[in-house]
């Protein structure tokens, strides 16, 4: 998402076409399946939750579909010793931004179009969880920012073809003017009150639903939730938080059931 796209030397010569895929409500059960077996893989290493990034975990939200993740370890140097654990699941290991991660990719392929998934290993202090937590977040509360988004991929993936280092780069001036930085060596503070609160409604962010459709419904509380006018089954709950190391209120909601004043929701907690 944005500058941080892991970009390899395969896209020139017969590189396929940079393709985005309409969103897709089922990656959230991917990552979240993804999620449960890292965390048990990586618990010596990890010092919160595995994050679910990139485009594919934004509700609504046109992506190349590849399930996008980032762990925070306690630390770089010791997760080195991770490695081993990863690549048992099945993950090649690779290189990428090596100064402040440990980057994996499945399955083992030399093309990057043919990744189901991508991996990094990092400190929750460094620049690439900082922006890449900051900017989904704010995806995910605007729907502005959303739209916006979703047209300018649909253009450089027009004007660019198979060169993802152009796709990757033109889309930095957006992703820092979201951020509100200057540049891509700098991340929001984290005590940007924006990122705290819901800048639609001044409400506190808590959690977003998605439908099926990858529709964003309402943001929520953490306490509570009116949401008895829909009986669709609801199939995400995200977070909007501007605390990276924060754990995050991350689930599947199977359903939300109509109840005579106060809607009741039932999830299994990530």
């Amino acid at each position: 998402m944005g500058n941080d796209e892991l970009v390899t030397d395969d896209q020139a010569g017969d590189a396929a076409a940079i393709s985005l895929s309409p969103y897709d409500p089922h990656w959230v059960v991917l990552f979240e399946d993804e999620r449960a077996s890292l965390e048990v893989a990586l618990a010596d290493w990890l010092v919160g939750p595995v994050e679910h990034i990139g485009s594919t975990s934004v509700p609504g939200l046109a992506a190349k579909p590849i399930i996008d993740m980032m762990a925070p370890v306690r630390s770089l140097t010791q997760a080195a010793a991770a490695i081993e654990a990863v690549t048992a699941l099945g993950y090649r290991h690779g290189v990428h931004r090596p100064e402040e991660a440990h980057y994996f990719s499945r399955p083992d392929t030399d093309h990057w179009w043919e990744r189901t998934h991508q991996l990094h290993l990092t400190e929750p202090t460094s620049l690439l969880w900082r922006r890449r937590i900051a900017f989904r977040d704010a995806l995910r509360r605007r729907a502005d920012q959303r739209a916006r988004y979703v047209q300018l991929k649909h253009d450089l993936a027009q004007a660019h073809g198979s060169d993802l280092t152009a796709y990757a780069r033109d889309k930095d001036d957006f992703v820092n003017d979201v951020l509100g930085v200057r540049d891509t060596s700098e991340a929001p503070p984290r005590d940007d009150p924006t990122h705290a609160r819901d800048v639609q409604t001044g409400a506190t962010a808590g959690v977003v639903l998605a439908d099926p459709h990858g529709r964003v419904l309402l943001p929520l509380s953490r306490e509570c939730c009116h949401a008895g006018q829909t009986r669709r089954p609801l199939i995400s709950i995200v977070r909007c938080s501007s605390h990276a190391t924060s754990r995050p209120a991350l689930g599947l909601l199977s359903r939300v059931r109509p109840d005579p004043g106060r809607a009741r929701r039932t999830t299994a907690r990530g």
